[in-house]
């Protein structure tokens, strides 16, 4: 099935059915360059590969149609080739260049082809049945929350609005890509790496606040700035401590962004449909993973030993109450800090916000000669804990053609939005 082309004002030409990767900025190389020759403006015929006279196809449609026939075996092994590569890829071979414009739709055309019947709009007017299918084949996995649901963005305007109303009665917290408030920040303010990154890495209080203190030495409306952002959503200090995650920096979303990088460019359905056997199948490898029935998970065990061999730097000396010491270390000039076993907790505030003991928890834990260390890991980290996690089975979809047929409402894919340069 080919795409219904339409033209824009601006002789943009696009499929209204594209729209994962093309939102952006459009390149540099979009615009048009004076002094290249253009693909001629001539009706072209492209039976057996030859161009000649065709009153019946409009210009612009056979120029597409030319380009498509020529990186159409290319694209088939490498789905995610851009605009750019295309106009490249024409240059080489034909030694003509074409527009920005006529490659991005060759590569959509392209698109079309190898997906076959299952196209981007049809694509999008299954997606009601399609949400019928994984209530009929998952029935009752709905999740049940015991803890707080957090949300990690990358400070996108709009994001936290849209959370807050979609979850509201729902207990959640939000975080802010601290990379790319610090990149705002940077353009506004040059020259503040070191001290920025202090702010946000800060376990406690008292060292966010000692930064926030330098950073005012340094640049006062820097200062000022900063402290217009909510700390809750950027600052390790103050975050909800009952996640168990103390990045400031948005990786999470990379990395899933990149676990489904080969299914960016296909049509909702297929990438759906083979989402869940992506998960399906990581779910299963981790289900059976080799590692030990108890105990805590091998990652955060390796962090322990870590720390348990840099814990002969530190001094430990008892205090007046109970299961608490102070700690320093024997060489740095830095503070000094309380450890409690009894309530598990560490001034420094690292243990709170990781759950897992700090350098300081394990000098104590080896001045007193003690071996226990995983029993002050949080639960989180446990193996049982990790296996709950991926017990549940995802039950595959059946294919499309066993779908109901009756008619659903009509859901169009969302337009393609012709962005600044």
């Amino acid at each position: 099935m080919v795409a219904d082309w339409n033209k824009c004002e601006d002789d943009m030409y696009f499929s209204e059915g594209y729209t994962s990767s093309e939102n952006s900025t459009i390149p540099s190389d979009a615009e048009e360059e004076e002094d290249i020759p253009r693909l001629p403006r001539r009706r072209l015929n492209f039976a057996n590969g030859v161009a000649g006279e065709n009153l019946n196809v409009a210009d612009e449609d056979a120029g597409v149609a030319w380009v498509t026939s020529i990186v159409l075996t290319y694209m088939k092994e490498r789905l995610r080739t851009k605009p750019p590569i295309i106009r490249k890829m024409v240059l080489k071979k034909k030694k003509v260049k074409i527009s920005y414009w006529i490659a991005l739709r060759a590569r959509h055309m392209c698109l079309e082809k190898i997906h076959g019947s299952c196209s981007y709009e049809r694509s999008f007017r299954l997606v009601p049945e399609l949400c019928h299918q994984i209530k009929a084949n998952n029935p009752g996995t709905i999740a049940e929350l015991n803890k707080p649901i957090m949300f990690f963005s990358d400070h996108e305007k709009g994001v936290n609005v849209a959370v807050t109303e979609n979850f509201e009665g729902i207990e959640h917290n939000q975080r802010s890509c601290f990379r790319h408030i610090f990149h705002r920040m940077a353009q506004k303010f040059p020259g503040l790496d070191k001290v920025a990154w202090k702010l946000s890495e800060s376990f406690n209080f008292n060292s966010f606040n000692a930064a926030m203190e330098e950073l005012g030495r340094t640049n006062m409306e820097a200062k000022l700035w900063m402290e217009k952002h909510e700390t809750s959503t950027w600052a390790r200090h103050a975050f909800d401590h009952s996640v168990r995650c103390p990045l400031s920096f948005n990786i999470i979303s990379l990395a899933f962004q990149n676990w489904l990088k080969e299914l960016n460019c296909k049509p909702i359905i297929t990438l759906v449909m083979e989402y869940e056997n992506k998960l399906g199948d990581l779910m299963f490898k981790r289900r059976y993973a080799e590692m030990k029935h108890d105990g805590i998970v091998p990652r955060a065990e390796m962090n322990v030993e870590t720390k348990k061999f840099f814990s002969s730097k530190y001094d430990v000396l008892p205090a007046d109450v109970g299961e608490e010491w102070s700690v320093t270390h024997r060489s740095k000039a830095i503070s000094t800090f309380q450890v409690n076993l009894t309530r598990r907790h560490c001034s420094c505030g690292e243990w709170a916000a990781t759950g897992v003991p700090c350098v300081h928890v394990l000098a104590v834990l080896v001045h007193e000669g003690r071996e226990d260390y995983n029993t002050f890991v949080d639960d989180f980290f446990t193996v049982e804990r990790y296996r709950v996690a991926y017990d549940g089975i995802i039950q595959s979809l059946p294919d499309i053609d066993q779908w109901r047929k009756h008619p659903n409402p009509i859901v169009h894919p969302p337009p393609m939005i012709h962005m600044p340069n």
